[in-house]
């Protein structure tokens, strides 16, 4: 299987990368980002870094590089106030993800179409995204309205003309994610999660990929009413109990 891959030098996005290398089913990795990957980075022959300067645009030259590409994990943004503004933060988090679909979708259509497969987009979302857009929220309103913002434009994506065919936007809604070896974060973590779940970065890692790998319907729950408040959308519970399973069996398999 290719999949296209943002983010890959963040912390979600380096962990994904490193277990896309690993993983039997994956044999080509489009990494699509500004400049090339640090001399840190997992190498592999199954990597294809894609330059690309400009996220608000795409070229003939740059969408022939996602030929038979069947998935993307877009691990690429963060929370508000790591940018600028929140007009950088928007931009980023739902302008970015929503005209690479506008682009890639329709350049893939006809592949997918005639293989009976839909493209799927796996978004890391956040535990308490907001989709309903006029509500009042008393904490971190930017970053969860932004989540749930470009829930609701990659839904009406899905349903504009016949992308729904073609098309399966899936979004991981998780709350913190704590990076490798960070035993007190993980401390802090549990004390915490009553309000803010954690989950480990590997766990996290394992189940995005299963996401992708796995066959639609099958596997883990995700949201399938249709204009729900749920479409689309895979619990934190749901990705840390499948990322565990994943790791336990590798483990026991000695990957």
């Amino acid at each position: 299987m290719k999949v296209i891959l943002t983010g890959a030098t963040g912390q979600i996005g380096s962990e994904v990368l490193t277990q896309l290398i690993s993983h039997p089913s994956i044999t080509r990795i489009i990494v699509l980002q500004r400049r090339e990957l640090p001399p840190s980075a997992p190498s592999s022959t199954k990597i294809n870094v894609v330059i690309h300067k400009d996220f608000l645009s795409y070229s003939p030259e740059i969408l022939k590089e996602f030929e038979g590409a069947e998935a993307c994990i877009w691990a690429q943004g963060g929370v508000p106030w790591k940018f600028p503004t929140v007009e950088i933060a928007k931009e980023v988090n739902i302008t970015y993800p929503l005209t690479f679909c506008q682009a890639v979708v329709p350049f893939l259509q006809e592949a997918m179409a005639t293989e009976g497969k839909k493209f799927k987009m796996v978004y890391v979302s956040g535990y308490w995204a907001e989709r309903y857009q006029e509500k009042k929220l008393r904490m971190f309103s930017d970053g969860r309205k932004i989540k749930g913002e470009i829930e609701n434009k990659l839904l009406e994506f899905k349903h504009s003309s016949q992308n729904s065919k073609v098309f399966e936007p899936i979004f991981a809604r998780v709350g913190g994610v704590i990076p490798p070896g960070s035993k007190v974060i993980e401390f802090i973590g549990t004390i915490t999660s009553p309000l803010n779940p954690a989950i480990r970065n590997d766990e996290f890692a394992a189940a995005l990929i299963d996401l992708v790998i796995i066959e639609s319907g099958k596997g883990m729950e995700i949201g399938v009413v249709e204009g729900g408040e749920g479409e689309g959308v895979v619990e934190h519970e749901v990705m840390k109990r499948r990322g565990r399973e994943i790791l336990d069996v590798g483990r026991m398999r000695g990957v």
